[in-house]
């Protein structure tokens, strides 16, 4: 179950299938032209995936989905501010901005953890079924993050980011795993179920040393 190296070394000369994931090319541009990729032609563009290593999809999906959610969260904001809605509903006035940078700030580290929690997930869930290894489902995953990139649209770029980042999920998994349909989409629905119990299994293994202390 050991991961791939991260780094990826591409033969001299030899162009990557992915513009990500050719070290040629200007970091920037190539990945726009992946996210492009990925949301014009998704089966193909998995199909072009490096078959080794996983640096290069945790990078782009870290910072595709960092960017993507902090879209939404500045859409949101927007809507909130121009309805004169409180910026967070479940907590007061006084606490919304202080909260809601600190969760700007952390953002990156919340996506990492999500990478590495659904890659994990997706390769429990996947492992009766077929084992192309954790290197694979961590590639899935990455490169799946590209949906989130729509968050930027206003009023539904929140729904669309989810719902665009979920059915890439599926095609990877259709095209890597070598599922069909509905079979990948149930190995996905599995997976984030279970990503959402390891989430509130560590919440809870950092919340209750802290509630015992503080109910001392």
């Amino acid at each position: 179950m050991s991961l791939p190296p991260a780094h990826v070394a591409f033969p001299l000369g030899l162009e990557a299938d992915l513009p990500w994931e050719d070290p040629g090319q200007s970091r920037l541009p190539a990945l726009l032209r992946t996210v492009w990729a990925f949301l014009r032609r998704p089966g193909p563009s998995f199909r072009a995936m490096h078959p080794g290593g996983v640096g290069p999809a945790l990078g782009f999906g870290l910072l595709t989905g960092t960017f993507g959610m902090a879209a939404a969260l500045y859409s949101q904001l927007l809507m909130s501010v121009a309805l004169d809605l409180p910026l967070l509903r479940w907590t007061g006035s006084e606490f919304s901005w202080p909260v809601l940078f600190t969760l700007l700030l952390c953002l990156p580290l919340l996506v990492l953890i999500g990478l590495v929690l659904g890659s994990f997930s997706l390769y429990l869930v996947t492992w009766p079924w077929r084992r192309p290894g954790l290197g694979a489902a961590f590639r899935v995953t990455g490169y799946a993050q590209a949906g989130l990139v729509t968050g930027l649209v206003p009023v539904v770029g929140g729904m669309l980011a989810l719902s665009l980042s979920l059915y890439l999920r599926v095609r990877g998994v259709q095209e890597v795993f070598r599922l069909p349909g509905w079979r990948a989409w149930l190995a996905v629905a599995g997976a984030l179920l279970l990503e959402s119990l390891f989430l509130v299994a560590g919440g809870l293994v950092l919340l209750l040393p802290l509630a015992y202390l503080a109910l001392r």
